[in-house]
């Protein structure tokens, strides 16, 4: 109720503002796309009915050209369309009438249910099986394709709403920026404004990217980097670790790794956020690298409360999921996700585990290739 009054007092207080009045649903996207889901109950019953009937006058036609043994397909193939196309319980019934139409009308003695050839009884068994297997396969397959369509119609709505943020962010952070200047007595909300407008800029990002990535594949743009410079650009681009320490320990001598710095870039500074997020002020963040073998070890830690408990560690690379939920801690539970995308694209691997005797650790494992050789310049 509190809703209902409080919208005619915005329409006379700014008569200007567009209001849009839309019911309290939650999921409506899941909902519109579970009302199309083929009903695999009651409804499949008649349909099932009628084709046994149309396939009981078919055999009685085809037996006039085709042995008794050869006229069981026709009964298995409308048992087989039944449960692809109603579901397990639909296909069942259709084996059992099926069956029992068979036995009736064309096994011997015809017009009664005895049997005078026990070999029929597995034929009887064969079609409920088949009808049961099907039905249950293309159960399976409608539940994933709708669990497909759910996750793109979502990406679709999440990329086509961050898109129309990420304007207005632009203009917020500009004019918070212009505001942060020493005369100006509201400097530091103008400071607070920009800082919550970047950390909008970026989840609306990671909104766009896994839309992306989830529609397109991630495309990367290859090049020979140094790691220390990657590393130095994430530093670079990472807000809100205030006054948190970052420890960096390189191998010396480092190879020219090849990857899309720009990605890579984004993996860093989503960890670094992460950690940022789930530790105390004062914490300690590190961010190390070797070459283990053929591959390049990076790892990102921190001394923070550690992994929440149970929840497989695995589990926080899938969309949308969060360590913590209904928690103060903003996000959008898109960032790990995220990362684990563009690193295994690169060829890699990401892990995540606990540390003792407190704090997180992500390990990834990028592949290394010989860099290509550069010929030195001749002298004139």
């Amino acid at each position: 109720m509190g809703r209902l009054f409080f919208m005619p007092s915005i329409r006379s207080t700014s008569p200007r503002i567009p209001l849009l009045y839309a019911p309290h649903r939650h999921n409506i996207g899941m909902n519109s796309i579970t009302a199309r889901t083929p009903r695999s109950s009651l409804s499949g019953l008649l349909p099932a009915l009628i084709a046994c009937a149309l396939a009981t006058a078919a055999a009685g036609l085809l037996l006039r050209v085709f042995d008794l043994s050869n006229v069981v397909a026709l009964f298995l193939f409308t048992v087989v369309l039944v449960a692809l196309h109603w579901g397990k319980l639909a296909g069942a019934a259709a084996a059992l009438v099926g069956v029992v139409s068979f036995d009736f009308f064309f096994v011997p003695p015809v017009y009664s249910f005895h049997l005078s050839d026990v070999q029929y009884l597995f034929t009887f068994a064969l079609t409920v099986a088949v009808a049961l297997v099907t039905g249950r396969s293309a159960d399976q397959a409608r539940e994933a394709r709708l669990r497909v369509e759910g996750e793109r119609l979502r990406h679709a709505l999440l990329a086509a709403v961050s898109h129309d943020l990420k304007t207005p962010l632009t203009a917020v952070r500009g004019l918070a920026e212009t505001m942060e200047s020493p005369d100006n007595a509201h400097a530091d909300v103008a400071r607070a404004i920009r800082q919550q407008a970047d950390a909008l800029h970026r989840q609306v990002s990671n909104l766009l990217d896994m839309a992306r990535m989830q529609e397109h594949g991630v495309r990367l743009r290859l090049e020979w980097q140094p790691f220390s410079e990657v590393v130095e650009s994430a530093l670079a681009g990472a807000v809100g670790l205030g006054q948190r320490q970052v420890r960096i320990d390189l191998q010396a001598g480092l190879p020219l790794v090849e990857l899309d710095a720009c990605l890579f870039e984004r993996v860093l500074i989503n960890l670094l956020d992460n950690a940022a997020k789930y530790t105390l002020p004062n914490a300690t963040i590190d961010i190390g690298a070797r070459v283990i073998g053929n591959a390049l070890l990076v790892h990102v830690q921190d001394d923070g409360p550690g992994l929440p408990h149970g929840i497989a560690p695995d589990t926080l690379f899938q969309p949308f999921t969060r360590g913590v939920r209904e928690s103060a801690i903003g996000g959008t539970g898109l960032g790990l996700a995220l990362c684990r995308r563009i690193v295994e694209a690169h060829g890699g691997e990401m892990h995540v585990g606990s540390c003792l005797p407190s704090g997180a650790r992500f390990e990834m494992r990028l592949p290394l290739r010989c860099p290509p050789s550069v010929e030195a310049e001749r002298s004139p």
